[in-house]
């Protein structure tokens, strides 16, 4: 078998493999963390209209919008016209298929670059066992990680056949696929801006593996004058997100940092961070969705993480000295993982999907310096390391798949986890939902299931909290709670307790405006004393005020503010000189009707 055939028949193989290891995937559900927010209420961007009103919505209409990027966008329309828009199957298929793309992609990068087959088959392989991969593949929201991941390993195929090429038509093709693919990972992934110094670090390490190689200032200068239309266009997508974001409210202009904050973070901060990346890919032990860690301020941190720079710092400069080529990966790594380095924002959080792309780099250093000295005892010690690891991830990534299969069972190991107050809201959320969605002998039982997590919930918080404030998020607990208590038909009285504390966390919430409006009206359609008719029926109309000045930011009102407005005149008519002050179409209503206005 020739060599071409060979490479061709194991590219199918990998990617047969890395689709059938996670094939249980496809009948996965929506896990209903920012999936409902970012996609499905979106349907005039995927759901409803013709194909050509959904890519006007996309690329031309729905701006300012969160998260804006439009080839993963494109990508989920695809999926929504071919499967259905609320149709889960279409987004995992898709995502298991963009996935076995990407690691397909991984080995034919990896065997161009050092022509060693069994070394580029054996990184990918491990890199799909990965627990910390479970996470981009399984989540319809990991779309733009898998996305910004094939582009990437496209475009470094691209510049490779670009190096290679002696015709200057051929050049010229594959240096255009590199800016091709390096503007479709932007508008897949906004962190893939950081795509065209990995692409110039190439360009300057490629001749160590094509001929002998002597460093020369004028190639490190030829690769970044070639590089510079790529910086212009991640520049130009670069700047076009953050406005949008800017304009959404989601994104800061200009973060304040001390320098003490940026000692802190360089120093302290980071290299605990990577080691905690290195942990997730070693030992990946209770995985989540998301981390939030502490590093305080003490001796002990600032030496661990000076050390491990120290360490960090060492290795590359043993590489740079000692082998260049082993140096691309380990730079590369720390390359793919930048935009994750509170280097620009300032934050806690690091997350399994950040290392998508980047671990491929860090596997190919360990395989290919294993494949080196294999037969050596120092070989054999290293082929138990790497057993250790495929063995630990494989395990886990078996127990830790599972949990992706719905939203109650994801939410349910979140909460369980941590005692994460998001989940925990989450799940209380899937149980109400549910409940509208039974027949009514099964409604009682979900809204019963949500009113007991939201009493456990609320006694875990409220009992630790002391003089403490109540957590922001508390607030859609108090809401759940009082939307419960209207599903089991509790008392009025303990539905507006509940929204009552719910708006004093968050007044801004607006439908807890509205179930507040909503309670005081039928407050005061009960009741037979005139005074607390009256103050009922002003709260009701105070709270509908609220709802529909915080609803019409996003929302169009005009027919539901119609509705309630005409309810509260044709109920409370004594309300009418502060419906005018409100709603002054209401008088055109009453002249139409021939009614008095008293």
């Amino acid at each position: 078998m020739t060599q071409k055939k060979t490479i061709i028949l194991t590219t199918l193989c990998l990617f047969l493999f890395s689709f059938f290891f996670y094939y249980e995937t496809l009948f996965f559900e929506f896990i209903f963390f920012d999936e409902p927010k970012i996609l499905l209420n979106q349907t005039h961007l995927f759901g409803s209209g013709s194909v050509v009103e959904n890519l006007k919505a996309i690329f031309i209409d729905e701006f300012p919008r969160e998260e804006p990027l439009l080839v993963r966008d494109l990508s989920w329309l695809i999926d929504s016209k071919i499967f259905g828009f609320k149709n889960a199957f279409g987004y995992h298929f898709s995502n298991l298929l963009y996935h076995s793309l990407t690691v397909s992609c991984a080995f034919l990068f990896f065997f161009l670059l050092t022509n060693k087959l069994l070394p580029s088959i054996l990184t990918v392989v491990i890199f799909s066992l990965l627990a910390v991969n479970i996470e981009p593949i399984a989540w319809v929201m990991g779309r733009k990680d898998i996305l910004a991941g094939l582009f990437l390993f496209m475009m470094l195929i691209s510049e490779l056949l670009f190096q290679r090429s002696q015709k200057h038509t051929s050049k010229t093709f594959w240096y255009v696929m590199t800016l091709l693919f390096i503007s479709l990972a932007c508008l897949s992934k906004i962190s893939a801006a950081i795509y065209p110094i990995i692409l110039w670090w190439l360009k300057i390490s490629f001749p160590i593996y094509s001929k002998p190689y002597a460093f020369r200032m004028e190639n490190t200068i030829r690769a970044f004058i070639q590089v510079l239309p790529h910086l212009m266009i991640c520049f130009v997508i670069y700047t076009w997100y953050k406005g949008i974001l800017t304009d959404f409210g989601l994104f800061e202009i200009t973060p304040v940092f001390s320098y003490i904050d940026y000692i802190k973070i360089l120093i302290i901060i980071d290299p605990i961070v990577i080691l905690q990346y290195l942990k997730l890919l070693i030992y990946p032990e209770s995985l989540s969705i998301m981390y939030q860690w502490h590093v305080d301020s003490t001796w002990f941190y600032w030496i661990l993480g000076l050390t491990s720079l120290i360490l960090i710092i060492s290795i590359g400069l043993f590489l740079l000295i000692k082998r260049r080529d082993l140096l691309f990966y380990y730079v590369s790594f720390f390359i793919l993982m930048l935009p994750y380095m509170n280097l620009v924002h300032f934050g806690w959080w690091y997350a399994n999907r950040y290392l998508y792309a980047s671990s491929f780099f860090l596997l190919a250093l360990l395989i290919f310096v294993f494949w080196e000295i294999r037969k050596t005892p120092i070989g054999w010690l290293l082929a138990a390391f790497i057993f250790i690891i495929i063995s630990i991830n494989l395990y886990t990534n078996r127990l830790y798949l599972p949990i992706w299969k719905n939203g109650i069972t994801f939410h349910t190991y979140e909460a369980m986890l941590k005692k994460n107050l998001h989940s925990q809201n989450a799940l209380i959320d899937i149980y109400l939902s549910k409940s509208y969605r039974v027949p009514k002998q099964e409604k009682y039982y979900w809204a019963q299931k949500a009113i007991k997590l939201v009493n456990k919930t609320l006694l875990t918080y409220e009992h630790n909290i002391s003089n403490k404030p109540l957590p922001p998020q508390l607030y859609n607990t108090y809401f759940f709670q009082g939307v419960a208590y209207g599903i089991t038909e509790a008392s009025l009285i303990k539905q507006l307790e509940a929204f009552t504390k719910a708006y004093a966390i968050n007044p801004d919430h607006d439908q807890t405006n509205r179930a507040l409006g909503a309670q005081y009206y039928k407050l005061a359609l009960e009741t037979d004393d005139k005074e607390m008719l009256k103050k009922n029926a002003q709260n009701a109309l105070k709270y509908f005020n609220n709802y529909f000045l915080l609803r019409h930011k996003s929302y169009d009102t005009s027919k539901e503010k119609y509705n309630i407005y005409l309810t509260l005149y044709i109920k409370f008519p004594f309300l009418l000189e502060e419906l005018i002050k409100v709603y002054p179409e209401i008088t055109q209503f009453i002249q139409n009707n021939n009614l008095k206005i008293k």
